[in-house]
């Protein structure tokens, strides 16, 4: 069975027409392939192909590389070679079938040899043109055959890099859980507990390092706005990739007070005031009472303000989004109107009045996502909010009380400001008020210089209001920061965790086609194709029934070539001095393709005159063959033919010796 089909596989190699659809499909198969790698490089999709290193992996191993690179050489050298002998079968049969001359014989067929003979043979043409075009199609296939070899093996590369692997990485919720504190009486000033009362004041006590550190440089809060922070395991890669994260944007919007005036201070028998009673109108006629500031002498001091701050009620949750900030300093809006100040007396008796600028502001956040660097836990700056450019004076107007189910966040700023620390910096003479922790972080972050504690003045300084609004708003976001950094282990049980997805380069191997390879392969191929299709088609000089048996010229073949053509041999034996060029102008005589039947030497086993020729046998050096004939027997010797039996001429090849 396998004989059978290797039987049939030779004959159909053995024919024209199966050999020469066959080379163009190698050839196109070559050229198909640098398409399809071209395609991969283009999408690319050979990226995807990776082979991953485990922890004892060497990353600077070079064997895959060195593998792939002997790879694509075996494969060009074989793939190479097949080529070269199809088109080279077909390109000689086609040869040995037309009508041209000796000289483009020989020098198609020395072109063949190798890519040496074929420079000599095209060198040659330079002297005698025998077949210029041939020779030169000959040449510059087996250059592109050559050059296939350094192409194909530089085509796929082998790198070490790093592929980012989808992860997961537990974050620390911005929002710390404050449910407790909304939803129980825990969160007014008479019954809250000391746990919360600690982490209100804790709180408070950063706000004066935050005031000095970059807004922007401290994980989980930029600027206004405070985002979850990644919390990577021990021992997990880092990389520079981003993961989206949750976060929160703080605003505070302030306005002027309608109709501002004073309706009483305390205590009125003292000898200084420790506090005024203000009322103002709303926007809608609506007068309000009860709001209490206390009393301050030094420039550009400041506190905040809430109303009934004075009963017991005064920290519960719903009424805490909307507050007031009074201070001796002076405010402008973007188009210079100036807040005007209200004066108020220093004392009962006598002394100077005190200049006070008081607005009303509210409290707004917004809820959003930023991607979080997950080496520097950082956000992308491009993606927070930026602050307030400008800001224009309206009438002040409170919020609305929020349902119970809705409280959020927002509704423990009143908590926050009646829990602060407070510093030593005394507002008034008696020293019974001091400057909160959070009057010093806006005094840093606007610029306002206090007097020493030594009681030197400093002149009372001029700020913008939407100066004024976006150091409110980083005071609230960095307070509300501050409490996720105080609760240390989780001793408040605020902490709220997540899980989401980041990127974890891992070291892989991975495939990477060279472009400039592919490319010059690409064009290699289609010359390739160009060429093949040149040199295995049929000639217009192809003589008609011509034998199409011969695909080579070595010596036995060039003998059985030459059998009937006494011409040619003694056209070219009369050459004296058989160099190259002396021979290749000899043999400057068309050649006509006719094959006819062999003729036989007859003392190597042809039959007489008018005797069916005996078929040749080859048979082992030294030994002898007899032959029964008429003349009886007849004894052959094939170790060496007498010289006097040798013709002297091809015409008397057949006579007799």
């Amino acid at each position: 069975m396998i004989k059978r089909c290797l039987d049939a596989l030779y004959s159909a190699l053995d024919r024209v027409y199966v050999l020469r659809q066959l080379s163009y499909a190698l050839h196109g198969f070559l050229v198909g392939l640098h398409l399809a790698l071209g395609i991969l490089h283009l999408l690319p999709l050979e990226q995807s192909v990776t082979f991953s290193l485990s922890p004892d992996d060497d990353p600077s191993d070079t064997s895959l590389a060195v593998a792939m690179t002997m790879s694509g050489t075996i494969f060009a050298t074989l793939y190479g070679s097949l080529l070269i002998w199809v088109t080279q079968k077909l390109a000689l049969r086609r040869l040995l079938t037309s009508r041209q001359t000796l000289t483009a014989m020989h020098d198609e067929y020395n072109s063949w040899i190798g890519i040496g003979s074929a420079m000599l043979a095209l060198v040659g043409q330079c002297r005698i043109r025998s077949a210029l075009p041939w020779v030169s199609c000959i040449t510059a296939y087996l250059v592109c055959i050559t050059a296939l070899h350094s192409t194909v093996p530089s085509m796929v590369t082998v790198k070490v890099g790093e592929v980012d692997f989808e992860d997961s990485v537990t974050t620390r919720l911005a929002y710390p859980d404050v449910q407790g504190m909304l939803y129980s009486s825990a969160s007014t000033s008479e019954n809250a507990p000391s746990l919360y009362h600690a982490l209100f004041t804790d709180a408070s006590s950063l706000l004066p390092y935050i005031a000095l550190l970059n807004g922007d440089q401290e994980p989980g809060l930029a600027r206004s706005t405070i985002y979850d922070i990644t919390m990577p395991e021990a021992g997990m890669r880092q990389s520079n990739s981003t993961t989206l994260v949750n976060s929160t944007t703080f605003s505070v919007r302030c306005g002027k007070l309608e109709s501002l005036r004073l309706e009483g201070y305390h205590p009125k028998d003292a000898r200084e005031v420790r506090h005024y009673d203000l009322s103002h109108v709303y926007p809608n006629g609506t007068k309000q009472d009860g709001l209490r500031i206390l009393n301050m002498q030094p420039n550009n001091a400041m506190a905040f303000a809430w109303l009934n701050s004075s009963s017991d009620a005064d920290a519960r949750p719903a009424f805490n989004r909307s507050f007031y900030l009074y201070g001796t300093f002076n405010v402008m809006d973007s188009a210079g109107v100036w807040l005007p100040n209200l004066t108020l007396p220093q004392r009962v008796a006598a002394g100077a009045p005190v200049n006070m600028s008081v607005v009303g502001c509210n409290l707004y956040s917004s809820d959003a996502f930023v991607h979080v660097n997950t080496t520097t836990r950082l956000a992308v700056r491009e993606e927070v909010a930026n602050m307030s450019t400008g800001a224009h004076w309206e009438a002040y107007e409170p919020r609305g009380a929020v349902e119970a189910g809705e409280l959020g966040i927002l509704d423990l700023w009143t908590t926050a400001i009646s829990k602060q620390y407070e510093t030593n910096f005394s507002l008034g003479r008696s020293e019974t008020h001091k400057l909160g922790f959070m009057a010093k972080y806006l005094t840093s972050r606007l610029g306002l210089k206090l007097p020493s504690y030594s009681g030197a003045y400093v002149p009372r300084r001029r700020v913008h209001l939407y100066e004024l609004e976006n150091a409110l708003s980083e005071l609230v976001a960095s307070y509300f920061w501050a409490l996720n950094q105080v609760n240390t282990n989780n001793q408040y049980g605020i902490e709220r965790t997540s899980v989401t997805t980041t990127l974890v380069p891992m070291p892989v191997r991975k495939f990477r086609l060279n472009r400039l390879s592919i490319f010059s392969g690409l064009l290699i191929s289609l010359a390739l194709l160009c060429m093949n299709y040149l040199l295995v088609r049929p000639r217009v000089s192809r003589a008609k029934h011509a034998v199409d048996i011969l695909d080579s010229l070595g010596l036995l073949q060039t003998v059985w070539f030459l059998r009937n053509r006494p011409d040619v041999l003694s056209t070219v034996g009369r050459v004296e001095n058989p160099v190259e060029d002396e021979l290749r102008g000899a043999g400057m005589f068309v050649m006509e393709p006719d094959i006819r039947d062999s003729v036989c030497v007859r003392d190597v086993g042809c039959a007489g005159r008018g005797e069916t020729p005996i078929p040749l046998m080859l048979l082992p050096a030294g030994t002898k063959q007899s032959r029964e004939g008429d003349g009886g027997r007849e004894e052959m010797k094939t170790a060496k033919l007498d010289a006097n039996c040798t013709p002297s001429s091809w015409q008397e090849f057949d006579s007799d010796c």
